[in-house]
């Protein structure tokens, strides 16, 4: 198992146990089973690993321009994060409190690679870590692109219980092609929501959502960014 976006995001996922952005040194023995279950978890970058070359991820500090840019949304806060956190390129915290625990998190991670992605690898695996995770009520999608694009964007969604509390997760995978055309790009895009309060934080998951997706259409072709695109 790789340390990709999943694994890696695990301290961060909604929990009543996993509640500082540091990990602490000691953890409560229930909080192990489900830390494990979420650190072995696979993801889309496991699979698009198994057909390009030279995958590996964007440090925080040399993202680029137009993700770093990205809007928080009011009440969010951008999480510091050290160069041990790759692939981790940005994490946002939504009703972190100083005792420990938050309701909402969103992570980001950008990979560079060579060659070419099948088609069909990102709709084939785009609720792969969902069904690592036992999820239900799993939706995916295919995302809005234009047409005579090589790109590609997938996004799935689904719930799951982890340390006895109920997350609506969503995972968004963008694969495109850098000026040029010699290299590629992978966008990995997770949304974590406490599902209790999912419909309060429903606007905020839609605007981070269509934030990225606008954002990668812009390296692409001109397209309309306004196209809905949830689940």
């Amino acid at each position: 198992m790789t340390p990709e976006s999943p694994a890696a995001a695990a301290k961060y996922v909604p929990s009543p146990i996993q509640g500082e952005v540091q990990r602490p040194a000691r953890e409560p023995a229930a909080a192990q089973p489900d830390r494990s279950r979420l650190m072995s978890v696979s993801s889309v970058v496991d699979e698009v690993r198994n057909h390009v070359a030279n995958l590996s991820a964007v440090p925080a500090q040399n993202l680029p321009e137009w993700l770093q840019s990205l809007d928080v949304p009011p009440g969010w806060q951008l999480a510091q994060i050290g160069t041990d956190a790759v692939p981790l390129g940005r994490v946002v915290l939504s009703g972190h409190k100083p005792e420990g625990g938050w309701e909402g998190c969103e992570t980001l991670s950008l990979f560079g690679f060579n060659g070419t992605l099948p088609e069909n690898v990102l709709t084939e695996s785009a609720d792969r870590t969902l069904r690592d995770l036992d999820a239900d009520n799993v939706n995916s999608i295919s995302l809005t692109i234009a047409a005579d694009s090589s790109a590609a964007a997938v996004r799935s969604s689904g719930y799951f219980t982890t340390s006895g509390r109920r997350v609506w997760a969503q995972y968004s995978t963008y694969v495109g092609r850098n000026e040029g055309g010699e290299e590629g790009f992978l966008i990995e895009h997770a949304i974590y929501i406490d599902a209790a309060q999912r419909p309060l934080l429903r606007h905020d998951v839609e605007d981070m959502g269509d934030a990225v997706h606008s954002a990668f259409l812009g390296r692409l072709v001109t397209v309309d960014p306004t196209t809905p695109n949830r689940i």
